[in-house]
């Protein structure tokens, strides 16, 4: 086998096994046809050879041969660099796990792999299918890369709150009989069951707050968070329990058009509207139908581009 044929059959069964498990799959029909064209590239190869050697004039048949072959060899090199590109997404798709939804970008690379395995000819096909696996990486990385800046400053911003003075670890007083079995009662209700739930101070994010949500997955009350009525307090688990929602959510949320126009960037009003959702409503705080099922959304791990 000719070295160009060894090299082509390399990119082959690379791409047959580079990201197996959803992203790249293997086609075997493609794979066979592939293959009995490379031993026909070997073919030509060595046809071309004799011809040079005898010095015998093939005239537009050898032509064509040097023709197809040398487009064939173009194909095989943007399909090497295909299979590395996807190699890429792979690994910005691994990063993403936990913090960013990449199905629709998977999706679109899956479609880029249909558009090169179908491919024969066009090369320029290939490289532009390469290109746009190139486009998606690059989005999955950023939006990877805002989350883990915005979690880095929730822990600096939780990290340094003592030091300020309170913070979301620290109890001022001991809590009434049955107060916190009051409070937890209230976050099962809304949903939170198996969120931990821990008293506090009443400093949040820089200011004061009767309950607050850290990224780490806790929800802080206040001795006097247990005092409050039914549905005041059902509303303040359910908007406490909305960040904590958010939090799983935060890179794409932030890189969301629609959450920009529906919510102009207010975090807490979003937290009003999923906690509407779920039938708390806050009693001061209105909130579009637009908004509330946008709200939903963030509920089911989803965000509205």
């Amino acid at each position: 086998m000719s070295p160009r044929a060894r090299r082509g059959w390399g990119i082959l069964v690379a791409c047959a096994c580079v990201l197996a498990g959803g992203i790249l799959a293997e086609r075997s029909e493609l794979l066979t046809e592939l293959a009995a064209a490379q031993h026909e590239v070997e073919r030509l190869d060595g046809l071309l050879a004799s011809a040079e050697r005898t010095g015998a004039d093939l005239g537009d048949d050898l032509a064509l041969v040097r023709g197809e072959t040398a487009v064939y060899s173009v194909l095989l090199d943007r399909r090497e660099d295909f299979v590395s590109a996807v190699a890429e997404a792979s690994r910005a798709f691994a990063s993403a796990e936990g913090k960013v939804d990449v199905s629709s970008a998977r999706a679109n690379v899956l479609d880029a792999q249909e558009t090169v395995l179908d491919e024969r000819e066009d090369a320029a096909t290939v490289a532009a299918a390469k290109t746009q696996v190139d486009e998606i990486t690059a989005s999955v990385t950023q939006a990877v890369a805002a989350y883990d800046a915005e979690q880095a400053r929730l822990a600096a911003a939780a990290a340094a709150a003592p030091s300020a003075g309170g913070g979301v670890v620290r109890a001022n007083a001991p809590l009434p009989s049955g107060a916190y079995e009051r409070v937890r009662a209230a976050l099962d209700r809304v949903g939170g069951g198996g969120v931990p739930l821990q008293q506090f101070d009443g400093a949040c994010g820089g200011g004061s707050a009767a309950a607050c949500a850290s990224s780490s997955g806790v929800i802080f009350f206040t001795a006097g968070l247990a005092a409050w009525s039914d549905a005041r307090l059902h509303w303040a688990m359910a908007h406490e329990l909305a960040h904590i929602f958010q939090f799983r959510v935060w890179g794409p949320l932030q890189a969301s058009g629609s959450y920009a126009a529906l919510y102009g960037g207010n975090i807490e009003l979003l937290a009003n509207c999923m906690a509407a959702h779920r039938g708390y409503p806050s009693g001061s705080v209105s909130c579009s139908g637009a908004q509330i099922d946008f709200g939903a959304a963030i509920w089911s791990g989803y965000v509205p581009g």
